[in-house]
């Protein structure tokens, strides 16, 4: 078999061994023995699972968990935050992958906590970083779960700088009614002198 390109990652201590399998490299691997000779520890590698970063209809990516006795585990909180991790070292690739948005676009990671709750972590283009929150993507973020039936409005963004509340009403043929609500403070106040510009 040819190399496996692999990342080890943990969250809290809670260790995985991370795959991008999104070309299906692992298609030809008997997935349940695989996964427990690689997270034996002393012996191998060692972990206490393994994430599969996979194509997904309906998203960016989606996440397969698999702990380490081989089977196939429904969620993992720690494996989801280190997988968003993971697809975040592809944030700058990934906002360039498609060729209806010829200049990229904004790369929103989200995880469903509960019907108005989701957590989110954005990578920006023109930032080309990770950025504590971001209006607009979240606003688009809460109205593609809602009509994903994930949640239902308002939605809690948990964004990395605090919590963004969106609301909107969806029509038969229009998302109407949308609001945007969260924190905004005034950090400073002065004068551009014209030594500023000259």
């Amino acid at each position: 078999m040819e190399k496996i390109p692999f990342m080890k990652m943990n969250g809290c201590g809670n260790d995985f061994i991370v795959i991008d399998n999104r070309g299906n490299r692992m298609n030809s691997v008997q997935v349940a023995p695989f996964v427990q000779r690689i997270c034996s520890r002393r012996i191998s590698l060692g972990a206490d699972g393994v994430l599969f970063l996979e194509e997904s209809s309906v998203s960016d990516f989606s996440m397969r968990y698999f702990n380490a006795d081989g089977s196939e585990g429904e969620m993992c909180g720690n494996g989801a935050r280190c997988i968003a991790k993971f697809a975040y070292t592809l944030g700058r690739a990934m906002r360039y992958a498609s060729e209806v948005f010829p200049n990229g676009t904004n790369v929103n990671l989200i995880e469903p906590v509960d019907r108005q709750t989701i957590r989110i972590r954005t990578y920006e283009r023109g930032v080309e970083d990770e950025t504590l929150a971001c209006g607009s993507g979240s606003t688009a973020s809460a109205i593609i779960a809602s009509l994903l039936g994930k949640t239902r409005p308002p939605v809690n963004l948990h964004t990395r700088g605090g919590v963004l509340q969106i609301d909107f009403q969806i029509g038969p043929e229009h998302i109407d009614e949308i609001y945007l609500a969260g924190e905004a403070k005034i950090v400073a106040e002065g004068h551009l002198l014209p030594d500023a510009w000259r």
